[in-house]
């Protein structure tokens, strides 16, 4: 096996869910894998309110609120990657993309919003907490 494919195999990092190799004429050739820029950040924001909606499943305002007490709930800090934390609007839009379409996978919203198949989890899983947590005030 040759180094790099050695180095692939016994990695752990969730950077590396995000690599692929390649076999060409028997070289063996990694490259980062293309992801969705900005989705979040740069097309959610022009989608009006309806749009906002039928993306999201909820209304704008009611992800606006959440936010701000996600943001100051104990499950927000774990919605991070490295050094940089995941806004917490975007945490909830991930939650909300993942278990509001049915044929979504994690590899799928990985995509979209461009943060790891491994902080995919993580979020999912801290938002359904937060989710839990408030469920007297949030689930009507």
């Amino acid at each position: 096996m040759s180094e790099l494919a050695a180095y692939i195999s016994s990695s752990s990092s969730s950077d590396e869910d995000e690599k692929l190799m390649h076999t060409i004429s028997g070289i063996e050739m990694l490259r980062e894998v293309p992801k969705n820029e900005a989705f979040s950040e740069t097309t959610v924001p022009l989608f009006n309110d309806n749009e906002f909606q039928m993306h999201f499943r909820i209304p704008r305002n009611v992800m606006v609120e959440l936010a701000a007490k996600l943001e100051k709930s104990p499950f927000y800090p774990n919605c991070s990657t490295g050094f940089e934390k995941i806004p917490a609007m975007k945490c909830l839009q991930i939650f909300t993309w993942f278990v509001g379409h049915e044929a979504v996978g994690f590899r799928d919203v990985a995509d979209r919003f461009n943060v790891s198949i491994s902080k995919i989890h993580n979020i999912i899983e801290e938002v359904s907490l937060f989710l839990s947590d408030q469920a007297n005030d949030v689930i009507k």
